[in-house]
């Protein structure tokens, strides 16, 4: 939600977002009028550091609300005084500039490496901004990264040769991002183009500051290039902080979802006739199990099909995994056959919020009609499940013990896994999980965050050293979900690696074979009168779509 929080949607589910829409300005006001008051000493016209204030964020990309772009001026302008230098940025394109830009603030423009400096400095900003400095607010050394593509890389060259000429035009640049970090928990957000498209873990963004904090090559030409046009500070650049391989940790099985359901729900089920979304349901993120009992036998084999999955979901019957949905590759059907009185569950995955553009304002969860063949299922059961996020006052392991695991489906099933370690010397590491496939890491109650190493790109998590004990036991939990490497003992591990592997492979769809052309085969024989079997089983009327709160519309792209 680009930074929003979710319950604005829970509050108002038709909320226009980042508009003057009255019910959204009620909540921006309250929160400038909280927090800006804080800010108006640190400002630089009363000898503070904060120099300058951004109005809005590339708006020119969102929307053109001249009424709304003019309450937050004025507003910020109020709260912090009339000397504090307001700006907004924007991408360097005339329409862009033009939807983003506010009246009595500085214009300002972002772009990366390869772009035309002069062009975007001159053409486009001199054009909205005749007489203020030059400034690129956002200037791009990396790029963020998604899983199953490639991991984005910059050549620190063009990274350098990019800054001089901004600095040989006197202008003044922001650098988003120096240092991106990670995204802990249940942090990492989307993008949406053609589908959606998930942020991995780490934000380290192949940035000049690693994701460990670490100097890299790219910050220590980028510092070499600094050092010719102002004094560079005294000292030697901080080394890298020493990492370490802790090696191989031994997991046992501690019981799959089902199993420790009671523990990881914090009230009681949510009763619907038709699903409810994650934000009537007051979950942030992470998951929510949604059930119902299929009140017919189906055909042999019947359509399943989820209408708005968002995002993902692991399909259940009886508590058996049958199969994967995911709105990111498409897949939002699949063959079923049950018999009256199963239980069907769907274990739904919020894989991030959009951050960007006109999907910011999408909720999550199961947002239209889980049906059979057509026929609409009703009479849900919803449980959100509790998995702490980031971060948490108190972190805490979860506690489960040891389960034997189930000898049918029991290493497909959602599960839960733990091991122990110690260490005599607390040091950042990176949790490598070779032969594990899609969950969530754990340590000493803290969230790492997703591992999803069979689409890459990337292959281990951050740990930082202060996440650890010295000399006393730690506690490395997974919550994998589906399908562990723990057929046997030896094979059941993680490791703790000194390197972070960001890069590693990633699918390779490649081409769809051609078939051929399909043979005729002459003319079909008729068969005679089809017997009548009896009557056709009632499957129940179809109901309307499902209540998600708000009111289906068009979606701008």
């Amino acid at each position: 939600m680009g930074g929003l929080p979710y319950w604005l949607l829970r509050m108002n589910s038709t909320m226009h977002l980042r508009s003057s829409d009255q019910s959204y300005l009620t909540y921006v006001e309250r929160w400038f009028r909280k927090v800006l008051p804080l800010l108006a000493d640190l400002t630089y016209a009363n000898g503070g550091p904060i120099i300058t204030v951004q109005v809005e964020n590339e708006y020119g990309s969102y929307g053109s609300d001249l009424v709304y772009k003019e309450f937050l001026r004025d507003l910020t302008r109020e709260l912090l005084g009339p000397d504090v230098v307001l700006f907004t940025t924007d991408g360097a394109a005339d329409y862009l500039v033009v939807g983003g830009k506010v009246n009595g603030t500085l214009t300002t423009v972002d772009f990366g490496t390869g772009a035309n400096v002069t062009q975007n400095f001159i053409d486009i900003e001199r054009k909205y901004n005749t007489d203020g400095p030059l400034v690129n607010s956002e200037f791009y050394p990396g790029w963020l990264d998604h899983w199953a593509e490639p991991f984005n890389t910059v050549d620190y060259q063009d990274v350098v040769k990019t800054m001089k000429d901004m600095l040989d035009f006197s202008a003044s640049f922001n650098t988003y991002m120096f240092y991106g970090g990670s995204n802990f928990g249940f942090g990492a957000g989307s993008n949406f183009g053609d589908t959606l498209e998930v942020i991995i873990q780490s934000y380290d963004y192949d940035a000049p500051i690693s994701e460990a904090g670490d100097p890299t090559e790219k910050f220590m030409k980028i510092r070499e290039l600094l050092g010719r046009y102002v004094p560079l500070p005294p000292g030697p650049v901080p080394p890298a902080r020493p990492k370490a391989a802790y090696g191989k940790v031994r997991m046992v099985h501690a019981g799959n979802l089902f199993q420790n359901l009671p523990e990881l729900i914090h009230s009681n089920s949510i009763k619907s006739p038709l699903p409810l979304s994650f934000e009537v349901l007051k979950q942030a993120h992470g998951f929510v199990l949604y059930r119902t009992v299929i009140p017919f036998a189906t055909r042999d084999p019947s359509k399943l099909t989820v209408d708005r999955l968002y995002d993902r979901a692991i399909v259940f019957l009886d508590e058996k995994p049958i199969a994967t949905l995911s709105r990111s590759a498409g897949v939002t059907s699949v063959d079923i056959y049950a018999e009256a009185g199963q239980t069907l569950d769907l274990l739904v995955q919020n894989e991030g919020r959009i951050c960007f553009g006109s999907h910011i304002n999408e909720m999550k969860g199961i947002l239209g009609n889980v049906s059979i063949d057509g026929h609409n299922l009703t009479t849900w059961q919803m449980f959100p499940i509790d998995l702490p996020g980031f971060p948490v006052h108190d972190p805490k392991p979860f506690g489960f013990t040891e389960r034997e695991i189930p000898s049918e489906f029991g290493l497909q099933a959602p599960s839960f896994y733990f091991g122990e370690f110690v260490v005599t010397e607390r040091q950042d590491t990176f949790l490598q999980l070779d032969g594990w496939r899609h969950g969530y890491a754990f340590v000493n109650g803290r969230n790492l965050g997703r591992y999803w190493p069979v689409q890459g790109p990337q292959k281990t998590l951050y740990v930082p050293g202060v996440f650890l004990h010295e000399n006393a036991p730690n506690i490395l939990e997974l919550f994998e979900l589906e399908g562990a490497p723990c057929g046997h003992a030896q094979s059941c591990v993680i490791t703790f690696v000194d390197q972070p592997h960001l890069n590693g492979t990633v699918p390779q769809l490649g081409t769809v074979p051609q078939l051929g052309t399909v043979r005729q085969l002459g003319t079909v024989r008729q068969l005679g009168t089809v017997r009548q079997l009896g009557t056709v089983r009632q499957l129940g009327k179809s109901q309307p779509h499902a209540r998600t709160g708000r009111p289906g519309r068009r979606i701008r792209t």
